[in-house]
């Protein structure tokens, strides 16, 4: 299929040779999707997109590096999503299903290092959407959190040592369901467990940039739920603290 320049004034020979730090063009991804662009994407200079409802855009850095990828049908984004940084590494992967992202996400630090992986669900955002807006929901389904992005998007929880997740990303909303898995540049694990319908579930555990226990425990419906242990950097015990329902109900600290 070939590709084929939007019609405005982005696409004039000057654009296609601006520096990176010079105004972005014209993008036509999705309204939804420009109103909140990552930062990144508005040092895009060119942009291309396919003819037709089931389209294809690309946008280009002033470097000719390859910036972003994306699958649209009928205005909404559908189907895989690409970009890259400047330097030509990966900086985020994942799919889209009617504009909400959907399967499994990676995002990459610019070294190439794995930074996050989360699983999303489409299909239960729309139920859980639809349910919220009826008095009385036929669905069964826990109370469910909606995430928002990027701000919220990876949590660093209490753990200081974790970098900062500045995962920018093209969507507002999504609901988390399914593994979640952020990592330290080193490629060290940092937190893993699972989401089920954008609330935490089942087993959590937290680690520093070494890879040593820092906390481990259970959440039942987005609350930490029974035991949680608490770990000192040599990997001791330091404290034992017992949860119902997101409430501190014991807690004993170890002495060394």
């Amino acid at each position: 299929m070939a590709l084929t320049d939007e019609a405005v004034p982005a696409f004039a020979d000057e654009e296609r040779t601006a520096t990176a730090g010079a105004q972005s063009a014209a993008s036509p991804l999705p309204i939804a999707v420009r109103q909140s662009m990552p930062t990144f994407l508005k040092q895009v200079v060119r942009w291309q997109r396919t003819a037709g409802r089931q389209a294809i855009v690309r946008g280009w850095y002033a470097n000719g590096q390859l910036a972003v990828e994306a699958h649209m049908q009928q205005q909404l984004l559908h189907g895989s999503w690409h970009t890259w940084y400047a330097s030509g590494s990966r900086r985020d992967a994942g799919s889209f299903k009617k504009g909400k992202p959907h399967g499994e996400w990676r995002g990459w630090y610019a070294s190439g290092t794995l930074h996050w992986l989360r699983q999303f669900d489409a299909s239960k955002h729309q139920a859980v959407q639809i349910a919220r807006q009826q008095r009385n929901p036929k669905l069964n389904f826990h109370p469910t959190s909606v995430q928002k992005a990027p701000s919220d998007f990876l949590e660093a929880a209490v753990i200081m040592t974790m970098p900062a997740a500045q995962a920018e990303l093209p969507f507002v909303e999504c609901l988390a369901h399914g593994l979640a898995e952020s990592y330290f540049e080193n490629g060290q694990l940092a937190d893993a467990g699972h989401y089920a319908q954008g609330l935490k579930e089942g087993a959590w555990s937290h680690y520093n940039a070494q890879h040593q226990m820092l906390q481990s425990g259970y959440y039942l419906h987005g609350q930490r739920h029974g035991a949680w242990k608490y770990y000192q950097p040599d990997g001791k015990l330091k404290t034992l603290a017992e949860y119902r329902h997101g409430q501190l109900q014991y807690q004993k600290a170890y002495l060394r």
